[in-house]
């Protein structure tokens, strides 16, 4: 489903097997307890809050991943946006459990990363333009969990409905690959039963001309 300049929706665009084999992956690296990906900045302090964000995070690169996944999407983005994308971040493997949730966000930085931030020159000067989420989970494994994103431009386009809540079964499936521009607010709303999966990267380009 593609809701005008807001998101695309791929269903079955990954089997449900190579989905099993990427939770198999993750297994080899380390998961860890993620509050928040945006810090609070306070002054010269930073805080982090589970007010943001409760979830598990496992971060990890893998190339067959990367292929699987990259040829849909560039594919998508020459339909839909056609945006000038030259590298990708780190895989991250998110798992929401009882209450597990990530308020109101976005992924785009007002600023592009510096070599302090990151020594790889692949992202220097650059900023997250497409953020993707491939669903490993099942619709019927959890409850809550909705994928919601926010229309910026509803009243110009005479858009009623503000919000779009991604919870249809389909979804929700196995294998369904959501795309959308980095700079579109999102969140996803607490579990309120079961184990919600998924993997989520983004990808990277110069900054807008």
């Amino acid at each position: 489903m593609l809701y005008p300049y807001l998101y695309v929706t791929v269903p079955e665009a990954i089997t449900k097997l190579t989905c099993q084999k990427i939770i198999e992956q993750t297994k080899f690296h380390k998961d860890r307890e993620q509050e928040a990906q945006i810090d609070y900045h306070l002054g010269n302090t930073k805080q982090t809050t589970k007010k943001i964000r409760d979830a598990k995070r496992t971060s990890f690169t893998c190339d067959w991943i990367y292929r699987k996944i990259g040829n849909i999407v560039a594919e998508v983005n020459k339909k839909h946006w056609n945006f000038d994308l030259h590298w990708v971040e780190n895989l991250e493997y998110l798992k929401y459990g009882k209450d597990g949730h990530f308020d109101w966000h976005i992924d785009q930085s007002l600023h592009p990363y510096t070599i302090e931030q990151n020594p790889n020159p692949n992202f220097t000067n650059r900023i997250r333009k497409l953020s993707v989420s491939l669903q490993l989970s099942d619709h019927k494994d959890y409850e809550g969990g909705d994928l919601e994103l926010e229309q910026p431009f509803a009243k110009s386009l005479g858009i009623e409905k503000k919000v779009n809540i991604l919870n249809t079964a389909e979804d929700r499936s196995i294998g369904t690959l959501i795309i959308f521009p980095s700079f579109v607010r999102h969140r996803v709303t607490p579990i309120k039963k079961g184990l919600r999966q998924s993997l989520v990267l983004w990808y990277l380009g110069d900054r807008y001309r």
